[in-house]
Parts: C-alpha cells; sequence; structure tokens
C-alpha cells in the first residue's frame, strides 16, 4: 500500500490534504495460480495549524496497513497515513507605542537573528516510456503480467540559481508468465534527473526533494522475433530550497527626553542547520534456515520498509540504523519436485554508512525518513544476503528563542528633567555597556563615549565585559 497525494491546501489556519491509497494484492487462487488485483481508497485529513500560513511542503506516506478477508472475494483493508508538513508563517516584529510618534525619535537596540525560510515548488509531472524486459522466442500473446509496480528513490539534490536539480531512479518490477511456465520477476532501473523550478532559489541553498508514481501501465509488443515489456509511467516530483534569512528585531529602547515604559515578548523561530537527500545502501547476512522454508528456491518479490531510523554522527560522515520489515513472495521446491509459492515476512535491525557530512548537528535535532525500497537478494551458503538501496531524507534545525521589543509608551505629561547637575562618576556593574548606561542617565551612546574619550567599538562591548569607570555630565 502507499499514499499518493493529489493536493495540498491552504485554508484559514487549516491545512487540507487529500490523495489516493493504492493498494496492489497479489494472491493464489482456488486453483493456486498466482494472480493480482489492484484498488484504491481516497484519503483525506484537515490539520489545524496554530496561525495563518502562506505556503506549505508536505509528504504523505502509509506509516501501517492490514487486509483480511471477510467473505468470498470480499476483502477489508485498513491503512494509517503519515502526514508531515512545514508550513511557513508570517509574522510583524514592528514595534508600535506612543513613543515611536510625535516630536521624538527613539533610541533602539537591535539584534540579528537567522530564520529558517523554505521555499517550496510547484509540482512537475515527468512520464516515461521505458523497456523493462525482452523475452526472445515469445510473443505478446505469451505473456502474461501478473502484477507490477514501481518505486523512486531520490538519490542527490542540488540547489543551483532557480530552481533544485533532483536525480534519482525509477524501479519498475513485475511478475510475469510465459504461457503455462512457472512465473518469474523482471526489474529494470531507470535514473532521472530534473530540474525543478523554485523563484528565489540559490546555489548556496540547501534543497529537498519528493516524488510519487501516480500511474503505471506494463504492456507487451512484439518488436524482431521477441516479446517486449514496456513500462508508461508518470510521475509527480516537489522540492524546496531552504536557507536562513537573516533579519534585524529591536530588543530595547528609551527616549532622552521623556520616561517610557516598555513591553517586551518571547517569541519562538526555526534555524536551519542542514538538509540532504541521498541514495544510500545497507546489507544484511541472516541465516537462511531461519527467515525461508527448507525448500526456499527464489523470491519473486522482496521489499523492505524501514521504522524507528536514528542517525549517529562519524568523523567520515554518519550512520544511521533502523529496523528493517522485509515481505515479498518467496518460490518453494517440494520433495516431489513440484513448485510452490509462499508469502514470507520478517524483519531485522539494518545499518547505512552515510559519507555526507551532516555537519555535526545535534542527533535530537534531526529529522530522518527512509523510503521504502526493493530488496536485492543472494544465497551464499547457509546465509540470505540482502541489498537494500534506499533514499534517506536529512533535515536538521535548531529551535531558538529571543525576547524582543514589542511596545513603548510615553509616561508622563512633561519632559525629562535631569537630575544631573554636576558631572557625576559612574561604576558600571559587570554587564553592563554603554547603551544599558545611557538609558539608565537619559543620554546616549555616543555622548558618554565622547565625554569619556571612549573609541566608537567601545560603545558595543558584549555583555560580560567591564566598562571602565564613566563621566557621567
Amino acid at each position: 500500500a502507499k499514499a499518493v497525494p493529489s493536493g495540498c491546501f491552504c485554508g484559514d489556519k487549516t491545512l487540507e490534504a487529500s490523495g489516493v491509497v493504492q493498494y496492489d494484492v497479489v494472491y493464489l487462487d482456488s486453483e493456486n495460480k498466482l494472480s493480482a488485483a489492484s484498488f484504491n481508497s481516497d484519503y483525506d485529513a484537515m490539520i489545524d495549524v496554530s496561525e495563518e500560513f502562506l505556503s506549505v511542503y508536505s509528504k504523505a506516506s502509509v506509516s501501517s496497513f492490514s487486509m483480511r478477508l471477510t467473505g468470498p472475494r470480499r476483502m477489508s483493508v485498513k491503512a494509517v497515513i503519515g502526514f508531515d508538513a512545514t508550513v511557513s508563517v508570517d509574522d510583524d516584529f514592528s514595534v508600535s507605542g506612543t513613543a515611536f510618534g510625535g516630536e521624538y525619535t527613539p533610541r533602539l537596540r537591535y539584534k540579528t537573528v537567522k530564520l529558517e525560510r523554505m521555499t517550496p515548488s510547484d509540482t512537475v509531472e515527468r512520464e516515461y516510456a521505458e523497456e523493462i524486459a525482452k523475452i526472445d522466442g515469445a510473443t505478446a500473446d505469451d505473456i502474461e503480467i501478473i502484477t507490477s509496480g514501481a518505486m523512486i528513490r531520490i538519490t542527490d539534490t542540488e540547489a543551483t540559481d532557480g530552481g533544485v536539480i533532483v536525480r534519482g531512479v525509477l524501479t519498475v518490477h513485475a511478475i510475469i508468465r510465459v504461457n503455462s511456465e512457472p512465473p518469474f520477476s523482471i526489474k529494470q532501473d531507470i535514473p532521472f534527473e530534473q530540474t525543478v523550478a523554485i523563484e528565489g532559489a540559490g546555489s548556496e541553498d540547501s534543497s529537498l526533494a519528493d516524488a510519487y508514481v501516480t500511474s503505471l501501465a506494463c504492456n507487451v509488443n512484439d518488436a524482431d522475433g521477441a516479446a517486449v515489456v514496456v513500462a508508461n509511467v508518470i510521475s509527480d516530483i516537489t522540492a524546496a530550497s531552504l536557507k536562513n534569512e537573516e533579519i534585524e528585531i529591536a530588543t530595547d529602547s528609551y527616549l532622552c527626553e521623556r520616561d517610557t515604559v516598555e513591553k517586551y515578548e518571547k517569541f519562538k523561530y526555526t534555524e536551519h542547520v542542514f538538509s540532504a537527500k541521498t541514495e544510500i545502501v545497507g546489507a544484511l547476512r541472516l541465516p537462511l534456515s531461519e527467515h525461508v522454508s527448507e525448500g526456499f528456491s527464489e523470491f519473486l518479490s522482496l521489499n523492505a520498509s524501514f521504522k524507528n531510523p536514528c542517525i549517529k554522527n562519524g568523523v567520515n560522515g554518519c550512520e544511521i540504523i533502523a529496523d528493517a520489515q522485509f515481505s515479498g513472495i518467496a518460490c518453494e521446491v517440494n520433495s516431489n519436485n513440484e513448485r510452490g509459492l509462499t508469502a514470507v515476512k520478517f524483519g531485522s535491525p539494518i545499518s547505512f554508512n552515510v559519507n555526507k557530512s551532516c555537519h555535526s548537528c545535534d542527533e535530537d535535532s534531526v529529522s530522518l525518513k527512509l523510503s521504502p525500497a526493493c530488496v536485492e537478494w543472494s544465497v551464499d551458503g547457509g546465509d540470505l544476503v540482502l541489498k537494500c538501496k534506499t533514499d534517506a531524507a536529512i533535515y536538521s534545525s535548531l529551535d531558538c528563542c529571543a525576547e524582543r521589543l514589542s511596545a513603548s509608551e510615553l509616561v508622563g505629561e512633561g519632559r525629562y528633567e535631569s537630575s544631573i547637575s554636576k558631572i557625576k562618576v559612574y561604576y558600571p556593574d559587570p554587564g553592563e555597556d554603554l547603551y544599558s548606561v545611557a538609558k539608565k542617565f537619559h543620554t546616549t551612546e555616543e555622548v558618554l563615549a565622547a565625554n569619556n574619550a571612549l573609541s566608537e567599538s567601545v560603545s558595543s562591548v558584549e555583555s560580560g565585559v567591564g566598562l571602565p569607570r564613566l563621566i557621567i555630565s
């Protein structure tokens, strides 16, 4: 079962997601013959968002599903859809209050913060018509396609000026039968490269991408004394560029001429650290006798899905560890040399080495997704050797918090009357700088610096660095 989104709509603080779940069922019929059926069911979800938002980047996937027979030729299915979305919101960092109107000009202190900006693309549709197998000595009428499927894995993304280059592999697989011979599997990997336009994207940005197979049809043609299996595939590709945007927020304010009272508020924001979409390969060696029956001869199909992935940073890259769940169709040969089919399902931990640096990001700040995979298999002595190629979406960000000035209001009616009538010597407390001293005495940093023969750089002394004694006049 796989989820294919059809739309994601932004409402008033509501995200509406919709699409279909595509089910492919392979079964043995009453004559013990391998057959298949496919069907779809719609899904939709309404997700509340705390703020109004401008754009969304999302991914839908089937996190779990179950099927059961409920009667002759009747089946009940249930799927749980996982929906991940990142939304962008617009915030107003302006400062209000009576101190910002009229004849006065407030003295302001600013802080620069880095806000993550994610810009999603529109969906790009790509079509394929590819030969996936050629069966010599057979005609199209001799070939029965029992079932077919396709998976997309994205091996790499590269941000460029005006878009994101998405590279990947489309894997088309099918189980076919030639006349009355036993069924067998065919598979073809089709590499692709697609540039997805994103206005404002730059070559220094990070990037993410996702792809879905929305349509698949396999047919058989005759060509030069052979039967050729052709796959017609349509896929949707989306991408997003990520970068940090530096903005200045006001953190403090005062007037030299009037008393004011300030209001502050804390706000949370996200700073982008790292993201990558990369192909990874993991291998397993398992005891053959513990995972398949004694008469095992081959797999007609074997797929893997991955749960609970986690990442561990290393010197030369990082390691991804996950729980792999394998399922497929195995062929068995009994003592009478009769060939039969059976379903297989087993699990095992698996690890992947990622050669890309994860910028030594905190493991707790990493979001990680692994896509399902077609599994390559072989038998080595008494061991079952499995090789899984999949793609990993690695995304890391920091949740930050800052305090900003939200309002500054005038206090009282008259102008501020300085209580400083004589030259005064002031000994700053640890951590005070020229701004905080100037605010306290209703003067300016420039005046303090001039009166005390201080260089301009001292006027922006970092908190915690002691100031010399100051002459206040």
